[in-house]
């Protein structure tokens, strides 16, 4: 087993256990040590986590475009699909549940270009990965760490109560899923 592939022994204990799957323009947050959230397919979609140590909660956020000034009655009755409504009520969520803005631990991933050449002129991915940077530097926050970018998928696996964040890809030349922890964490078994 490679440096890669470190954390596939506790994602296979992890995908034994009840998962709470977010959808596109969708966020959850909990309290609860044993939870564990899940969302597939971030392509230009950016995946945002959110935890606070002290206070052990934290969310997930999947959002698709960028700002919701593109649909406003949209906005106010799903948030996450907006990354700047998303995060906004990331922020709220996690706050009610106990968490100070100044311990959160933030990570990203997403934003890929997956139809380069056919979508230059719109590439929604590099915008959606601009609006978050902005966002989380007017909150006075900065991703712990990221897989932004890149022409790939991901999906992002977080668990609340240590807060660890496991991205998988598949790597193109064999088909199998690579799993990275990018932030240290155990998952509940």
């Amino acid at each position: 087993m490679n440096a890669a592939d470190a954390s596939a022994p506790t994602l296979a204990v992890h995908a034994q256990l009840a998962q709470r799957v977010i959808g596109i323009g969708e966020l959850i947050t909990s309290g609860e040590s044993g939870a564990v959230f899940i969302t597939y397919a971030l392509g230009s979609c950016v995946g945002v986590s959110m935890h606070d140590p002290v206070a052990g909660v934290g969310g997930l956020l999947h959002a698709m475009l960028p700002t919701s000034s593109l649909d406003p009655a949209r906005a106010r009755t799903s948030p996450g699909t907006y990354v700047d409504t998303g995060i906004a009520e990331l922020l709220a969520q996690c706050g009610r549940l106990g968490a100070q803005k100044s311990r959160l631990v933030v990570t990203a991933a997403g934003g890929a270009a997956l139809w380069e050449s056919g979508n230059a002129q719109f590439p929604i991915g590099k915008r959606n990965v601009i609006a978050l940077k902005q966002l989380l530097w007017k909150e006075g926050l900065l991703l712990r760490a990221h897989d932004l970018g890149g022409s790939h998928p991901r999906t992002m696996r977080f668990a609340v109560g240590s807060g660890g964040v496991v991205l998988t890809t598949y790597d193109p030349a064999t088909s199998r899923p690579v799993h990275r922890a990018v932030t240290p964490g155990e998952f509940p078994r």
